[in-house]
């Protein structure tokens, strides 16, 4: 074999069960061979990963990187600055933006602006459009997946099944995932008499009733059955309506699902100690909610773990906690959160790389993404397993400097990321530059592609 441009030697990569040492030849942004380091053909920079453990990159199919009128809470750099630190390697955004992406020009206005600015790869999400003209136009742009926010007033139109199955067929025609945000809203009457944090906080959780997620996980697992779109069902929250999805996969409707390591490692009880700084949508439920989901994770059940990366202004997170905007920065903490999981064996390294990375690029048909392997994408990360390090905000690349597991000591530390065959991070320090990240579009695989489960 030629000369490649980079090798990375003596790392431990997971093969079926077990860690074998052998490190990766790279060239041209993708992995040309893998076995034991010294059978790896000479490279013009080599790595010495020191025994750390080898990965496949995160990929994130839940992330809201903002930018455009929103940059100031967030933009195309400093998210994905956030997510290669944080040892994601791929991106998919969300269309909630300002403006919304819910045309075919707003979505090349987007893929043009951060391709000059992404340090990791992204694509982006195409809001559901009651006009299926619109949705055909996005996925002939090249939408990765549609978003449909059930707890937006401008979907309750989607009650009259033949709208529903008229406005879903160019995502079926398109092959691409519909996401949905599974709650419906509740509004509650202003109650007197009552002032203060702990009543905003009562009210707010009163205001997302868990059987407002159930009530629309039932309407999406019946939306996936009738129109035989693949329906994904995002951050569940309660162990009710994971039941439901379970039960559903087992009928064969075609529905897949994601949790996020705020719902599976915090409760409701964080309100009380970090206010708004804890506060999203679906909301912190109960430690048994908690622990429901993550035995989901364990057995197959649910299919993706997700940061929901949400990033706002410390001074918008600073307000009434009725006043402040829900959502949580994620990308930073989600790698970490979730290896200090494995380490206190709750789950396996298997199941990790699994929902982490293989499931998110089979669910969204990501071409040669997700694995350690010959012709796939260099996009990888090394681990420093030893290295425990405490959560500081202050210390995010994202501009949101909070987050709800400030303090918490965590182990098993991203030091190296590899994006598109280019170390953009290690030790902590940004190598990369704007642009080496690159835009990806949906591209058709067969359909009857199967997610990897647990049988751990």
């Amino acid at each position: 074999m030629r000369k490649v441009e980079l090798n990375i030697i003596n790392a431990k990569i997971l093969v079926e069960d077990n860690l074998v040492e052998a490190g990766v030849s790279i060239n041209q942004g993708k992995i040309v061979k893998v076995a034991k380091s010294p059978n790896l053909p000479a490279s013009d920079v080599t790595v010495d990963s020191q025994n750390m453990l080898m990965i496949p990159g995160v990929v994130d199919v839940h992330v809201h990187l903002r930018d455009m009128n929103l940059s100031y809470k967030e933009d195309f750099s400093s998210g994905t600055q956030a997510a290669i630190m944080g040892g994601v390697t791929t991106v998919l955004d969300m269309p909630n933006t300002s403006p919304p992406t819910n045309n075919a020009e707003r979505m090349k206005e987007k893929i043009d602006k951060s391709a000059k600015m992404i340090y990791s790869n992204v694509g982006f999400f195409g809001a559901l459009s009651l006009d299926p003209h619109e949705t055909s136009m996005m996925a002939k742009e090249g939408a990765i997946g549609f978003k449909l926010y059930l707890n937006d007033s401008q979907y309750n139109s989607l009650n009259d099944e033949k709208l529903l199955m008229r406005v879903l067929k160019p995502v079926r025609s398109s092959g691409v995932p519909l996401s949905v945000h599974a709650e419906f809203p509740q509004e509650l009457t202003q109650e007197t008499g009552s002032v203060g944090t702990r009543y905003e906080i009562e009210r707010f959780m009163r205001s997302h009733d868990p059987q407002m997620e159930a009530d629309a996980v039932s309407m999406c697992l019946n939306m996936a059955k009738e129109s035989d779109a693949h329906v994904h069902i995002c951050h569940l929250s309660t162990r009710t309506a994971l039941d439901l999805v379970s039960r559903a996969k087992l009928a064969g409707t075609p529905v897949t699902a994601e949790v996020t390591p705020h719902h599976l490692l915090l409760s409701y009880k964080e309100l009380n100690r970090f206010g708004s700084y804890a506060k999203m949508v679906p909301p912190l439920r109960t430690a048994k909610d908690a622990e429901g989901l993550m035995k989901g994770l364990v057995d197959g059940a649910v299919d993706v773990i997700v940061s929901d990366h949400a990033p706002h202004t410390v001074e918008e997170k600073k307000q009434r906690f009725i006043d402040a905007p829900s959502g949580i920065p994620g990308l930073e903490t989600m790698l970490p959160l979730v290896l200090t999981e494995m380490l206190e064996k709750r789950i396996t390294l298997r199941r990790v790389i699994q929902t982490m990375s293989e499931n998110p690029t089979q669910l969204f048909k990501l071409k040669d993404m997700g694995k350690i392997a010959e012709g796939y994408n260099a996009d990888i990360v090394l681990v420093d397993l030893h290295k425990e390090k405490r959560i500081e905000a202050q210390a995010f690349r994202s501009k949101a400097k909070y987050t709800p597991f400030a303090g918490r000591i965590v182990k098993g530390i991203p030091v190296m990321t590899v994006v598109n065959g280019i170390p953009v991070m290690r030790d902590g320090e940004i190598l990369g530059k704007p642009g080496d990240g690159r835009v990806i579009r949906h591209v058709e695989v067969k359909r009857n592609d199967r997610l990897t489960v647990g049988d751990d």
